[in-house]
């Protein structure tokens, strides 16, 4: 039975009456983080640990990018934001990841598509796994770019994730973001910012950001369940014709 779109549509039908308008960002980003939890099937939040020690000159670098980040959040967002902003960290062993999707980027866009529009496609076929950054707001799309960068940064010091290496080559990531605030142009953002890492995943198709469509998750859901029940009825059909011929 089509188990995980039930869960899927009480979820949002649960949230009914609550306009993303009425809800705090935090809020809001759990609650996409539960959506999502239900089409990935996807693990809970994860803290990616360093396998080798930061240099001086990465961790000068990662401050710079920092400030940036701040700077341009305290003109967007609020003072408040680019002060948290201002004390996260330079990943100088750890870093934590929102949600991790096994599988590929035609695989997480085969279950995103439904859901949501894509704004940059990433289509690297090396692809294994992706780590996934959500946000309630697209000016908190710089933030979760310097997030990425600096998990590139860890990955790249042979980072480890539940005490298993991630490689470099077989790693993506993606940012899922809500209320289309302000108009983003990744690459010239990623330019100003000087966020190296991110840079190269643009260059190498690795980067995926996706406006997540919230009005979408409804009909989407019913979809699922109409495909998963007539999948199921069909199974339940074929099993009987099995048993048939066999009890012939």
């Amino acid at each position: 039975p089509p188990v995980v779109a039930r869960q899927l549509l009480r979820l949002w039908i649960s949230q009914a009456g609550r306009s993303g308008e009425n809800i705090s960002g935090a809020n809001y980003e759990h609650m996409i983080h539960e959506v999502l939890q239900q089409v990935f099937r996807s693990g809970f939040s994860r803290i990616l640990l360093a396998g080798r020690t930061q240099d001086s000159p990465e961790r000068d670098r990662l401050s710079r990018c920092q400030q940036k980040v701040a700077d341009l959040l305290q003109l967007t967002v609020s003072d408040d934001a680019a002060a948290r902003m201002r004390s996260k960290g330079h990943a100088q062993s750890e870093a934590e990841i929102d949600l991790v999707f096994q599988g590929s980027f035609a695989n997480f866009d085969s279950k995103f598509r439904q859901l949501g529009e894509v704004k940059v496609e990433a289509t690297c076929e090396m692809v294994q796994t992706v780590l996934v950054e959500i946000c309630s707001d697209s000016r908190f799309v710089p933030q979760k770019l310097y997030q990425i960068e600096l998990q590139s940064c860890l990955i790249a010091r042979d980072g480890k994730l539940d005490n298993k290496p991630l490689q470099p080559d077989t790693t993506g990531f993606a940012i899922v973001f809500n209320r289309a605030a302000i108009h983003i142009e990744t690459r010239e953002l990623v330019e100003e910012l000087g966020l190296d890492k991110v840079r190269s995943l643009l260059d190498n198709q690795k980067l995926h950001i996706v406006y997540f469509q919230p009005e979408a998750v409804t009909p989407a859901a019913l979809r699922m369940a109409s495909l998963g029940h007539a999948c199921y009825r069909n199974s339940s059909v074929c099993s009987v014709r099995d048993e048939g011929a066999c009890a012939t």
